[in-house]
Parts: C-alpha cells; structure tokens; sequence
C-alpha cells in the first residue's frame, strides 16, 4: 500500500495546510514575483520540501512557459504581471518534478554534503543551462550543516545566481545560518501544525479513502503528532490500517505498549546489559514498531521524569541526572531509515560501555 504521506502530498499552494504559508506562497504565484532565493525555516514535517517541490512545478509548467521566459529568464521588467497558474499535474514533466523524480530539481541533503567541495560542483553544474526544462531548482536541505567555507562559497552563488536558477534553502535550525546568507534570502517560517490544521488533513485524507473515524480518535493522532503533518499522517495511515480508527485501536496500535516497552529500556540501561539492549531493538525492527512514534514517545517519558524530579515526586524511575543525562544525549540523534533505531542503539550501547571503563 502507498504511503498516504506521498499519496495526499500537496500540489499546489491552495493545499497547503499552514495558513499563513499558503497566503504568501498564493501571493507569490499571483504576483508572478517568485523571489530567486528563498530560506524555509521550520520543524520537520511542516512542508517545506513539498512547498519547494510546487514552486519548482510552477516555474517550469507548460501553461506558465511564455510567462517564466519573459520575466525569469529574460528579465522583463514590465508590471503588472499577469498571474501564473498553478501546476498542471497531467503533464509528465510537472508529476515528475512533484514527485522529486526530475532533473529540474535538485535534492540535497547538507547534512551528508556539506563541504566547499560541494558548493563548488553546483557552481560548476549551474552555469550550464538545463535542457529539460527551463528552470532549474536547488533545494538545500538542512543547510545549516554547512562548513563555514561552504556557505562562503554559497554566498558568492547566492548574490548573483544565473537567471535560469532558483535557490530554495531549508533548515530546523535557523539560528545556525550566518547572517550574511539570510540577509540574501526571503525567508518563511514554517512553524508547527495547529491540532484543527492537523485534523483536517487527516479529514480529507479519510474522504477520499472512503473511510470515517471517531472525532475525538482524530484529536488524539493530532495531539500525538506533535505539530508534524507527516508524522500525523503515518500514524492515521498505521491506525487505519489496523480496522478502525477509535481511541482503542490507537492505544493499542500506537501507544498501548510502548510504556512497557520503554520501562523494559531503561531497565536494561539502569542494569548495563549491553546484550539486552540489542536484544531488545532487535524485537522492535522484527515487530515493526514504529521508530519515530517509538523514538517520541520515549523523549516524552524521559522529559517527564525530569519534570518529576524538579517537583520533587518520590519513587521515580530516573533520577534527575540520570533524566537529564539521557535526553540530552539521546534527543540530538539523527533518524537512520535504513536501518530503525540503529543510531538510538549504538548511542546507548556507547553509552553502556563507558560506564564499565
């Protein structure tokens, strides 16, 4: 089965679930005014790969092709412009571009290309024009993971990029983006998804599946999802697919065992048994528990504990510093798709082993 978070991925601005994103995205269209570089800045999940993914559609639709070669690439200066239309989703070269499958778009993750080197290819790979399409589109996922001499690098591209080029930098991280790049760029904040903004995605999602669900089932996957439009989605699709949507199923599904799961953790850390710890995630991979509502749910046990241990409950789990200790050390880590839990896993089995030096 398709994952709904691709399935139902927005296609045009009107979409987008965050209100405030979906005006200035529509005024951009309208205005047929799409600023050359733009900066994305938000949690993950709020839709800034799917929003730079419709801009990239936009720019090189068929129906706007007159239009982006007069005001884009040749630079016409003439106002008002007339609007551009939104993309035309049967065309292959707009599905593909949505899909992330074209070569009018380019992905990067900074986080595993983030050296001068890298910022040097694109230079190179940006001074010739593209042949498939005519705009070509650099998204730069979590920027902020740049070396100081890579974003010197980029700020040189930044200030004078080609006129058949269009930078769209994202991060989670805002504060860590030098001054002079954010100074280059328009920037958008994408911030976390409201509860009703999440319920109602899930919504129309349900609609089109042909499925119902408890209203108040729906609140608590919004509630669970913390913000993210594609963790809420996962976790409908997971409970969905188990043959209801009610606050029962969601407990089972979702969260019914991962208490006795994450006390089974910590206990086998509170006792160092390194093997135990392997064991144990490698249950989770075999039962397929779901590694970011697993990985979530165990952050908000331990900042419980902490919460706890400042009140000054008795007879904790966790002491303070051990609270303290483990969410700092644990929360910083990386997802790893490849392979589930391997980063949280290898961090506690480092952590394990130090105890015994």
């Amino acid at each position: 089965m398709q994952q709904w978070s691709l399935k139902y991925r927005p296609h045009k601005f009107s979409e987008l679930a965050l209100d405030d994103v979906r005006t200035q995205m529509a005024r951009f269209e309208s205005d047929n005014n799409f600023p050359r570089t733009l900066l994305f800045t938000g949690p993950k999940g709020t839709g800034k790969t799917s929003t730079s993914r419709i801009i990239a559609a936009i720019l090189n639709s068929p129906a706007n092709r007159e239009s982006v070669e007069k005001y884009y690439l040749q630079g016409s200066d003439d106002t008002p412009r007339p609007p551009l239309a939104d993309p035309e989703t049967n065309d292959s070269q707009v599905a593909q571009i949505l899909q992330g499958q074209s070569f009018a778009v380019v992905e990067m993750d900074a986080a595993s290309h983030r050296g001068i080197d890298d910022v040097r290819l694109i230079q190179d790979q940006i001074s010739v024009p593209p042949t498939v399409s005519p705009i070509l589109v650099y998204i730069l996922d979590e920027v902020h993971m740049f070396t100081t001499e890579a974003f010197n690098a980029l700020l040189k591209i930044l200030e004078e990029p080609p006129a058949h080029v269009f930078f769209i930098l994202a991060t989670t991280e805002f504060h860590k983006i030098p001054a002079t790049v954010v100074s280059r760029c328009r920037v958008i904040h994408f911030r976390q998804a409201r509860d009703d903004e999440l319920v109602a995605v899930f919504q129309r999602i349900l609609r089109s599946e042909g499925l119902t669900a408890q209203p108040e089932a729906l609140a608590e996957i919004a509630r669970l999802a913390d913000g993210s439009f594609r963790d809420g989605v996962k976790y409908l699709q997971t409970v969905a697919e188990s043959g209801c949507i009610d606050l029962e199923h969601i407990a089972q599904v979702l969260s019914g065992s991962h208490r006795q799961q994450i006390d089974e953790l910590i206990q086998l850390i509170l006792h160092k048994n390194a093997l135990g710890v392997t064991q144990f995630f490698g249950r989770l991979r075999a039962q397929n528990v779901d590694a970011g509502f697993f990985t979530k749910s165990l952050y908000h046990f331990l900042y419980e504990q902490v919460v706890a241990n400042v009140k000054g409950e008795p007879n904790l789990v966790l002491n303070d510093k051990q609270a303290r200790f483990l969410l700092r050390t644990l929360m910083t880590l990386p997802p790893t798709d490849n392979l589930p839990y391997l980063n949280l896993e290898l961090a506690l089995l480092d952590m394990l082993a130090a105890t015994k030096k």
